[in-house]
């Protein structure tokens, strides 16, 4: 298995919540050391729409990748030609897509597993589930048991500043 390694950049943390992936898809789609392969150049962003994930799909063309935005209508076989897939769709996953990413990722590539594609809605994907090693309980589980909430307000505390995943300043030149 490749070793990540994270190489900074001055970039500013992203408030939007489609965009806030950003440094951790630069550096999860980075090679040994952090070098970027020239033979494998391709990134794949699948979302549930193509415009998702604009902040994270510049940074990697800044970077020096090219970047395909796909939604899972045009996801299909052949996902070897990327270097990373990054997955970040809301919906439960189209059986041929589900397939093709698993196919994709025990053929060795790197599968980067964002927020919505292991949440509630992958229920109706067990096997997706059962090949990431994560089990859902039902929302009227006797222990645990959970809800959406729409609608409301609620005060969010960052409780580590200084962690990579949370901070909100600009990171520092590498």
């Amino acid at each position: 298995m490749a070793s990540v390694a994270f190489r900074s950049a001055k970039v500013a943390a992203s408030p939007g919540a489609k965009d806030r992936y950003s440094h951790a898809g630069v550096a999860l789609a980075r090679g040994e050391a952090g070098q970027t392969k020239a033979s494998e150049p391709a990134v794949l962003l699948l979302a549930d729409s193509k415009d998702d994930l604009p902040t994270l799909a510049s940074r990697l063309a800044a970077e020096g990748y090219r970047v395909e935005r796909s939604d899972q209508s045009g996801i299909h076989a052949g996902l070897e030609r990327f270097h990373t897939v990054v997955v970040y769709v809301h919906q439960p996953l189209v059986p041929g897509v589900e397939t093709a990413l698993i196919d994709y990722a025990r053929g060795g590539g790197r599968l980067l597993v964002l927020h919505h594609a292991i949440a509630s809605a992958k229920m109706a994907n067990p096997r997706w589930l059962a090949f990431l090693g994560i089990s859902l309980a039902p929302r009227d589980a006797a222990k645990y048991p959970w809800h959406v909430s729409g609608g409301v307000t609620f005060t969010m505390v960052n409780l580590a500043p200084e962690h990579l995943v949370t901070m909100t300043r600009q990171f520092p030149e590498s």
